[in-house]
């Protein structure tokens, strides 16, 4: 029973029935679920097959579980939407950049359009990279909200 009030717990917030007492001393868990978290309870039950219930479990059943497919799809997504986010950003640090490079490379004040085409050679050099950096942002992100099965 104790045990029953601790699982029980777990799942605070949420709402959950408590334990209850069987016949024969043993213990049961009635969790009852919406329909939009019904995954999250299939998977916790194929997490506690084999009757351990722990405190990591139950975490890994409340993000909503996801295939690989939909993770990797979920991650371009995010990562898309970050580079989209910080483009401008990007692009004014470039322009910026850009300024004391040209000087350093010409050796004296860049014309607009110098200083443009050395601000689009730089987006060039760091796209691949602030890309990779938008990807790893976006698969923490993701992987912190689902459980990939």
């Amino acid at each position: 029973m104790a045990a029953g009030v601790r699982v029980n717990e777990m799942f605070a917030p949420h709402t959950c029935h408590g334990p209850e007492l069987q016949k024969n001393g043993s213990g049961r868990l009635i969790v009852s679920v919406c329909e939009y978290h019904e995954r999250n309870a299939e998977l916790f039950l194929r997490l506690t097959e084999d009757g351990i219930v722990i405190r990591e479990r139950v975490v890994l059943a409340r993000r909503m579980a996801i295939s690989q497919h939909d993770f990797k799809k979920r991650v371009e997504d995010k990562a898309f939407e970050i580079w989209n986010r910080e483009v401008r950003d990007r692009k004014k640090q470039n322009w910026e950049d850009a300024w004391g490079l040209c000087l350093r490379e010409l050796e004296r004040i860049p014309s607009f359009n110098e200083r443009g085409i050395r601000a689009e050679c730089l987006h060039e050099e760091r796209k691949t990279k602030q890309a990779l950096d938008d990807w790893f942002a976006a698969e923490r992100e993701i992987s912190a909200r689902f459980t990939i099965v």
